[in-house]
């Protein structure tokens, strides 16, 4: 099946080579009105769209900063229920951090933490699209408490990869779980690349420019960001955008971009010397003692919940007013959650991208940037 301008243009390539060919005496008269009809009968027949959307045209692109909260409870419900897993945890703590610093999921794999500096692998680095292999996240003005969490990510996703084998192994898993999750509490399919849009949408609203964005998402170009993710309009507050690169390359071969949102953009640390992450929310004393090590992770877990303020999910309606809420003309999801309590920093020296930055449309979804 073929989309209606894909058969069009497939139609006129085959008719310049028809006409070529009749041209320069290689077929007859017959023979091109014969193919000429051949040729549209199989593509005018099969002009339809896809049964199925593509698989990137399904994901939720706008999660919004209450929907995000009310999912978050319900991560937090599940790890701390009796069957929670390093999955659970997994996607709790990313469904935290992404939002905020916008690294792939799997990039997770290979972060590190560098004193104040976040270090993240570039994965879509092949043939030079990222432009570097790894990309620093300024962090000084993170508090301790996201300095942990971080800490954290790398410390549960490690023991997943060592319990799974890999990467893919539990990804799979945890992805399929989060859309289930979503589903059922706010009626929406949510993937974890959906909170990396977040970020890239808080960043453009909270006036980042686009060679900063590039730089922080693993960009080599500066519209890519504005043409394939969400725009300034889905994103969320200001005070949710915080980091800011810790080294700044060309951006794009012809023009080296500085980004204007950072000061003083600190050196990204040499991999050697990354110091070793701090004690994560899981660790304990005896790891030889099954039954002390659960009852301190329990322990931790529940300090992070303490300190983090998450209640327990508002009850939603069943049934025709679930309808109702859907197909309204809004649908707020009240939530306790005190989604931020990071500093907000002084963005004094922010701007408005430049008009050259601006008016990269996105195709399917009408966003721009």
């Amino acid at each position: 099946m073929l989309k209606a301008r894909t058969a069009r243009r497939y139609w006129q390539e085959h008719l310049a080579i028809l006409g070529k060919l009749r041209q320069a005496g290689e077929i007859s008269q017959d023979v091109y009105t014969t193919a000429q009809a051949a040729i549209a009968a199989a593509l005018f027949d099969s002009r339809q769209r896809p049964s199925a959307p593509r698989t990137g045209a399904k994901k939720v692109r706008n999660l919004t900063k209450t929907e995000a909260a009310v999912l978050i409870e319900a991560l937090a419900q599940k790890v701390q229920g009796p069957k929670a897993d390093n999955i659970d945890r997994y996607l709790l703590l990313y469904a935290r951090l992404a939002p905020r610093l916008g690294f792939r999921p799997c990039e997770g794999v290979g972060i590190q933490i560098a004193g104040a500096t976040l270090l993240v692998p570039c994965a879509k680095n092949s043939n030079g699209r990222a432009g570097r292999a790894t990309r620093g996240i300024d962090l000084r003005d993170a508090e301790a408490g996201f300095l942990h969490l971080v800490a954290e990510f790398i410390s549960v996703q490690r023991s997943l990869i060592e319990a799974k084998g890999g990467f893919d192994t539990f990804y799979h898993v945890a992805r399929q779980r989060l859309a289930r999750l979503s589903i059922r509490v706010i009626e929406r399919r949510v993937c974890p690349y959906s909170f990396r849009h977040v970020a890239m949408a808080t960043w453009k609203a909270a006036g980042y420019d686009a060679a900063t964005i590039a730089l922080l998402a693993g960009h080599s170009s500066k519209v890519t960001a504005g043409k394939h993710y969400a725009g300034r309009s889905k994103g969320w507050t200001a005070d949710c955008a915080f980091v800011a690169p810790a080294e700044v390359p060309a951006i794009v071969a012809d023009e080296a971009a500085m980004p204007t949102n950072t000061e003083s953009p600190v050196e990204a640390t040499p991999t050697n010397e990354v110091h070793a992450p701090m004690p994560s929310l899981g660790s304990t004393s005896e790891p030889n003692n099954p039954t002390a090590e659960e009852a301190e992770r329990s322990t931790a877990w529940d300090i992070f919940f303490e300190a983090f303020l998450l209640p327990t999910p508002p009850q939603t309606p069943k049934g025709n007013a679930l309808r109702g809420l859907r197909h309204g003309p809004a649908h707020p999801m009240s939530s306790s959650l005190d989604f931020d309590l990071m500093g907000i920093p002084a963005h004094a020296d922010l701007r408005e991208p430049d008009a050259a930055d601006i008016l990269e449309e996105d195709a399917g979804l009408g966003m721009s940037f």
